[in-house]
């Protein structure tokens, strides 16, 4: 299971989308949440609730739902008379991407990930010279240790 669980820390938005679309594996993840985090566990329900608005046959009816939730999930900055479909589809968006980084990881982190993590399939698995930019990045190489460290980095 450690393996499989590196594997979902590389892609945390590509396998939270896998656990929205799988149903035994979205149950996993929201019990675990229901029991640690309640404000994670509405921003979830806000997350599966959004795509409704796209289902909606006329313009009226999309703007109807999108009043609906944002009632039901009250924002910040979003007045509910004046709410657009456009606005709640980039609040789900900035809301998954936080969900993946921080409840996700947790899950991740949690005995009771092990079977869910086997069983659901990641979106692709890369090797990991293709993610090498995900260690990378955001990492500054100290001057005193640039040597050793990319001589081991090079092995």
């Amino acid at each position: 299971a450690a393996v499989s669980k590196l594997w979902w820390l590389l892609d945390l938005e590509g396998g939270l989308q896998k656990l929205l679309e799988d149903e035994q594996g979205f149950a996993a993840l929201r019990t675990f949440v229901e029991q640690t985090d309640e404000a994670a566990a509405a921003a979830l329900d806000f997350v599966l609730e959004v795509p409704k608005i796209g289902k909606c046959e006329s313009e009226e009816e999309q703007m109807d739902m999108a009043r609906q939730i944002a009632q039901r999930h009250p924002m910040e900055g979003i007045e509910i008379e004046l709410v657009t479909p456009d606005q709640l589809q980039q609040r789900r968006s900035d809301a998954l991407k936080s969900f993946a980084e921080n409840q996700l990881v947790d899950f991740i982190s949690a005995k009771d990930s092990d079977e869910t993590v086997q069983r659901v399939r990641l979106p692709a698995q890369r090797g990991f010279g293709f993610s090498s930019h995900v260690l990378w990045e955001q990492y500054t190489v100290p001057a005193d240790a640039a040597g050793w460290i990319y001589s081991v980095v090079g092995v």
